[in-house]
């Protein structure tokens, strides 16, 4: 288990490369469950492919930063079944429309609106990210944020098993 802490006042490379690593190593290797929980969110840059380091996962991809929707609806694509749980705000409505209006996803992408909704984190089948941080340029930048970080299978299996308890989808 990891700790990371953000102070604000711009994006940290060590957040922007493990969300990117979670991303990335999903693409390469898709759960077949992943989780985001994020009672606001954005569509943030996820993986910088600037360069064109992700052309081998993704071809076609554009050189640029890949944004959250549009890696959430490639891990959809790759078989993952995707989870995202908000709350109801304008302001994300966006975002939300993109995940449930893209053709093909309406299978593989399940969001999920939960107005009282606090609890923040990204769960794959090979890591849970948890804290304080929406996945919003907000969280990503500007505010100071608490974030842990763990591998652990009993702890991944405790996750796993509380998000479909409370949100649905009990295997």
């Amino acid at each position: 288990m990891r700790r990371l802490t953000t102070r604000g006042g711009g994006a940290t490379r060590t957040l922007d490369n493990l969300i990117e690593t979670v991303f990335v190593s999903e693409l390469i290797a898709p759960s077949p469950d992943v989780w985001l929980l994020s009672p606001w969110i954005s569509d943030i840059p996820v993986v910088d492919n600037r360069g064109g380091e992700v052309i081998s996962l993704i071809p076609g991809a554009p050189a640029r930063h890949l944004r959250l929707t549009e890696v959430l609806l490639e891990l959809a694509k790759r078989g993952s079944h995707v989870h995202v749980l908000a709350r109801n705000d304008p302001r994300h409505q966006s975002v939300l429309d993109r995940l449930r209006g893209t053709p093909g996803a309406a299978d593989s992408v399940d969001v999920q609106i939960i107005d009282q909704l606090h609890d923040k984190g990204l769960l794959t089948s090979r890591i849970h990210v948890q804290g304080s941080m929406n996945f919003t340029h907000h969280g990503r930048a500007v505010n100071e944020e608490g974030i842990t970080v763990t591998g652990d299978a009993d702890d991944l299996s405790r996750a796993r098993l509380d998000y479909h308890a409370r949100f649905g989808m009990l295997p």
